[in-house]
């Protein structure tokens, strides 16, 4: 599989990561197998893997996919290799105020400790559970100032104390929050992250900064994100496609 000098990292951990849930809930063996054969072509390159995200993605893709061959030892080796990278990052860049994997707050958040609560949930190490659990606390501290969530915008990120922007907020951050608690909650058992996870599922339906639906009722889509004075009223797939894994995470923990 040829690949660029410069390793996609984000775009590898997001392919290995939907390859991996498709492997555990194909509706047919015919997609099974293809997505196996996919998968196991990606496997030689994990190594090249630099950057956190692609750390987390590939633990989230790798996660399912033991879900589904739970006797694959070599892929659970892969996921503790990887969860040793998100520990060895995060003790290298945090300090007395800020704990985190990086000096700087940007996209995707949530995902890095979902990605340690999964590996603690297949593993038991006890040292995922500490690092995501004290991570997450500093991204709870970050994001719900207010009693509604309120994400890292990207026109400029945190980089440790310094001020950032509250937009353009965008729906892949409102689901990496929704993915955590969810995790959070299936690790520990704790009933509170599913209160979490609502309150940050909500940020889609108008329970954030500007106080506006970013899910369409009409469209069915969702928009792009949070802008300053309103809604950036563009409905990218990225954007409908984190709407739509968001409903489905929350589907089993909502009471009509």
């Amino acid at each position: 599989m040829p690949l660029d000098d410069d390793f996609p990292g984000d775009a590898f951990g997001r392919a290995t990561w939907a390859l991996g849930y498709l492997i555990r809930y194909a509706p047919g063996d015919s997609l099974m197998l293809t997505a196996n054969e996919m998968f196991n072509r990606l496997m030689p390159h994990i190594g090249r893997l630099k950057y956190a995200r692609g750390y987390a993605n590939c633990i989230l893709g790798l996660f399912h996919y033991v879900k589904r061959f739970p006797d694959q030892e070599r892929f659970i080796s892969l996921i503790i290799q990887l969860a040793d990278n998100l520990c060895v990052r995060y003790y290298q860049h945090h300090l007395e105020d800020w704990h985190w994997f990086e000096d700087s707050l940007t996209y995707d958040n949530g995902l890095i400790p979902a990605a340690l609560y999964m590996a603690h949930e297949l593993t038991g190490k006890d040292e995922y559970l500490y690092v995501a659990g004290i991570t997450r606390k500093f991204l709870e501290e970050k994001c719900f100032i207010n009693s509604w969530l309120s994400l890292v915008g990207n026109k400029r990120w945190q980089r440790f104390s310094s001020s950032y922007e509250l937009y353009a907020q965008q729906p892949i951050d409102a689901l990496a929050m929704v993915l955590m608690y969810e995790c959070a909650f299936k690790a520990t058992g704790d009933r509170t992250f599913i209160s979490q996870m609502l309150q940050s599922f909500r940020w889609f339906l108008g329970e954030n900064d500007l106080g506006i639906s970013v899910y369409d009722f009409e469209t069915k889509g969702c928009n792009d994100g949070i802008e300053e004075k309103n809604i950036n009223r563009n409905q990218g797939a990225e954007s409908t496609m984190a709407w739509l894994m968001a409903r489905l995470t929350v589907e089993p923990y909502l009471i009509f």
